[in-house]
């Protein structure tokens, strides 16, 4: 529009100067040079004027369309931008499902590996013993009676399954005071013996002596498994300090009993524990602390079923006695 307005000017003052050139002539011939020259500078300095014009209208323009080129530059950079953008929107979403895929394949794989490891562990895996077979069965009957037989005979009352150790081997135990007058036990391999697991005679399980393992072992008057190492005192024992006593009368009589415990006089961490029954010694039995504290516990139960009840006693020693009353 500058360039349209500054060749319409130019134009304008050349059409003037051509129809106006004989009254100019006739006005610079009748003024002085220097009036001539005053009034022919805005004829000049119009013309000169509209050119530097021009020129920054064409650098004006020259400018807007590089203006222009660089804002379409611009713009196809940032269309550029943007679809690279979108593809690594799309390739992080790719690789992230194709993550999970794997993901997905290594469990899937761990899982078959371990199935068959799992079979190849049980198909390489060493068939149970028959003494194996058997200790697994026995172990779940520990503490219980079974009924025992051998070929010579038949264990009246059976015997307690007391123990099945590492090495398979099962130890009977048959108490004192229920069909023997000592307590004993008797070791067998369990691949020298039958199981069948049915009850007879009030036992839960059913043995079948085939072959007995070494001799077996008395253990006194042992009313049960864990009283096996308490042993009867020898009357000539010495005893030490007095430890522990207690007193117990039945139930409508003057009938009296007492419990001494002693301590030993070897400085060994063992006792000996006396019963009394109208000031006389019934029995007696040296042991352990654990032993004789489980002993006098069963002791003072038999009592209490006959009527007996504790009516006093004293202590000194580190003994853990429950009494009963």
């Amino acid at each position: 529009m500058r360039r349209v307005i500054v060749i319409a000017v130019v134009a304008e003052v050349c059409i003037v100067a051509l129809l106006l050139h004989n009254y100019i002539k006739d006005f610079l011939f009748g003024h002085p040079w220097w009036q001539a020259f005053l009034a022919a500078i805005p004829g000049i300095a119009v013309p000169i004027l509209a050119w530097f014009e021009l020129q920054q209208a064409q650098e004006s323009d020259r400018l807007r369309v590089e203006a222009n080129e660089l804002r379409v530059e611009a713009n196809g950079h940032r269309m550029r931008a943007n679809t690279l953008q979108e593809e690594q929107n799309r390739s992080v979403a790719e690789i992230a499902r194709l993550q999970g895929q794997i993901a997905q394949l290594t469990r899937e794989l761990d899982s078959e590996r371990n199935k068959h490891l799992q079979q190849i562990a049980a198909n390489t895996q060493r068939p149970l013993s028959e003494a194996e077979t058997n200790a697994r069965i026995l172990k779940k009957y520990v503490g219980r009676r079974a009924a025992v037989s051998e070929d010579h005979g038949y264990w009246g009352g059976g015997a307690v399954i007391a123990e099945v150790n590492e090495n398979n081997i099962l130890t009977l135990f048959v108490p004192a005071g229920y069909n023997s007058s000592q307590a004993w036990g008797q070791p067998v391999r369990c691949d020298k013996l039958h199981v069948v697991e049915v009850p007879k005679d009030g036992c839960d399980v059913q043995i079948s002596i085939v072959e007995r393992y070494g001799t077996h072992t008395t253990y006194g008057e042992a009313r049960s498994w864990d009283e096996r190492n308490i042993q009867p005192a020898p009357t000539s024992m010495k005893r030490g300090e007095n430890v522990f006593s207690a007193q117990y009368r039945k139930d409508g009589s003057p009938k009296l009993r007492n419990i001494f415990i002693y301590a030993s006089t070897d400085g060994s961490p063992n006792y000996t524990m006396v019963a009394m029954e109208e000031q006389k010694e019934t029995n007696s039995w040296y042991s352990g602390k654990l032993d004789i504290e489980k002993k006098f516990a069963v002791l003072q139960a038999e009592w209490s079923d006959q009527g007996y009840r504790h009516i006093g006693g004293s202590a000194s020693g580190n003994l853990n006695l429950f009494i009963r009353k």
